[in-house]
């Protein structure tokens, strides 16, 4: 995405091509959006257990089965010293199964400090994703087909040296690494050893200045990360956001929206490697909604729009659309303003929440300073 453009921003409620909002963020009434950061996370409850994954020998060497594996066995270099396995339904496959292992492993990845209210993992500090060039290193129990992902069990010690509360990226050293896989709320967990690197640390909110009719205003932003996204970023402390996805398509994002249904800014990813054609094609179709819509740029990665509403003729409804690319992943942020009447400082409301932008992978920001 371009440096430096400023999104005046404007629009209306669309159909995302199909993106399907899920409800990782929206409505307070069920407590999934609730004060940050109780919400800050898509679920990562266990998948059913049982469910089948691919053969060992696609899956790698830290792949074992528990009724062939004997304690004092070695799986990815750590020593296995303790084994529970109950298989509770032979006909589906469906088992339980409790695999401890003994040595230090290096690991990086996301780190993540749940509040106490979490529905899941309440009070915990977790390392949320492992990344996949250390994730080898972790033994991976056969059926179980949850995010690789374990909380420490010297929940103490974790949060005072992956501080402060929130998200973070860091590489750590852990022993004691202990799967465990059944139906019901349960996860991995690890003893922190020590911690090697932290990176891009973010707490849960942080004043942001907005600068509103060119005086300087500071409001409190809360952060909102999911972990299908590889960016964060904060957005005031009123709005909401709710995950989008469309599985057959491969594409995944996030609607953040404004209180009183104002407006709403969309950020939609395309998968890896997906064809610029098929992108203009999709924008063009988000487009549709506003036919009185126009490019901004001369290389069709920007755009203007508008529509004014049938019921309401005097009652405009605008939107900007910037089309970006990292490495082989395209991407667009919609900024939809529906009541034109209200617009006073959605701007630089936009504006604050594009410069709040972090890659998640480097820390960078999406405009990075000249």
């Amino acid at each position: 995405m371009r440096t430096g453009r400023r999104w005046c921003g404007v629009l209306v409620s669309l159909a995302c091509l199909g993106l399907v909002a899920g409800c990782a963020g929206k409505g307070s009434s069920s407590g999934e959006n609730a004060p940050p950061p109780a919400e800050q996370h898509e679920s990562s409850a266990p998948e059913e257990a049982g469910a089948q994954s691919p053969p060992p020998a696609e899956q790698g060497g830290n792949w074992f089965g528990p009724e062939d594996t004997r304690v004092g066995d070695t799986v990815a270099g750590l020593k296995v010293v303790r084994l529970e396995h109950t298989v509770w339904d032979p006909s589906s496959g469906g088992f339980s199964a409790t695999v401890a292992f003994s040595g230090e492993v290096t690991v990086s990845g996301t780190y993540v400090h749940y509040p106490p209210e979490h529905d899941f993992f309440g009070g915990q500090i977790c390392f949320d994703q492992v990344d996949a060039a250390t994730a080898a290193r972790l033994p991976r129990l056969r059926g179980d087909q949850r995010r690789l992902l374990f909380c420490f069990e010297n929940a103490k010690e974790a949060r005072q040296a992956l501080a402060p509360a929130g998200i973070g990226e860091a590489t750590v050293v852990i022993d004691g690494y202990t799967i465990n896989f059944r139906p019901t709320d349960v996860w991995n967990t690890a003893r922190l050893v020590r911690v090697e690197a932290v990176r891009n640390p973010q707490p849960w909110t942080k004043p942001v200045a907005v600068r509103l009719e060119g005086m300087e205003e500071t409001r409190t932003f809360r952060l909102v990360y999911l972990p299908i996204l590889p960016f964060t970023t904060y957005v005031p402390a009123d709005w909401q956001y709710e995950r989008m996805q469309h599985e057959e398509e491969g594409m995944v994002g996030i609607r953040l929206i404004a209180p009183n249904e104002i407006g709403f800014v969309d950020v939609v990813f395309f998968p890896p490697g997906t064809e610029r054609e098929r992108v203009e094609w999709a924008v063009v179709g988000r487009l549709a909604a506003y036919p009185a819509s126009q490019p901004l740029d001369s290389d069709g990665t920007a755009f203007r729009a508008a529509d004014s509403t049938a019921a309401d003729p005097g009652r405009w409804k605008s939107a900007e659309l910037q089309l970006g690319q990292r490495g082989d992943r395209y991407y667009y942020v919609l900024a939809h303003l529906d009541r034109m009447e209200a617009g006073d400082g959605w701007g630089p409301v936009v504006e604050a929440i594009l410069n709040e932008w972090r890659w998640r992978d480097t820390g960078e920001p999406l405009r990075p300073t000249p």
